[in-house]
């Protein structure tokens, strides 16, 4: 893993990642890593990529979460961590929910069908 996780690290400080098979446009493409890397559009946020050349990992989804993107919003770091935690397992919940709410009415459909 850490071999994967160095050569993504290494492509997203060198701008390597080929974002071509995007859905989005073109601005999107050459701005939407950007502010993960470039300090005057993050806040001085931390990086998504640690360690040195040879080397790299990347943060953790709640870390990056937490650090990364509620930074702009100016949360204290000692909250962002916490907020970060709460949100992304907050998303985790509402997806479960959607999933279950998806599935019982299918299932739901399939039972009046069998009723019927």
């Amino acid at each position: 893993m850490l071999g994967n996780n160095n050569l993504l690290g290494e492509q997203i400080i060198n701008k390597l990642l080929d974002y071509s098979d995007l859905t989005i446009d073109d601005y999107s493409k050459i701005i939407g890593p950007t502010i993960f890397m470039d300090e005057s559009l993050n806040l001085g946020a931390k990086s998504i990529v640690n360690g040195k050349e040879g080397n790299y990992s990347i943060r953790g989804i709640i870390d990056f979460f937490g650090s990364i993107i509620l930074k702009p919003i100016n949360i204290p770091n000692a909250s962002s961590s916490i907020l970060g935690k709460f949100i992304y397992d907050y998303q985790k919940i509402l997806r479960f929910i959607i999933i279950s709410k998806e599935d019982l009415l299918i299932n739901y459909h399939l039972y009046l069908k069998k009723k019927s």
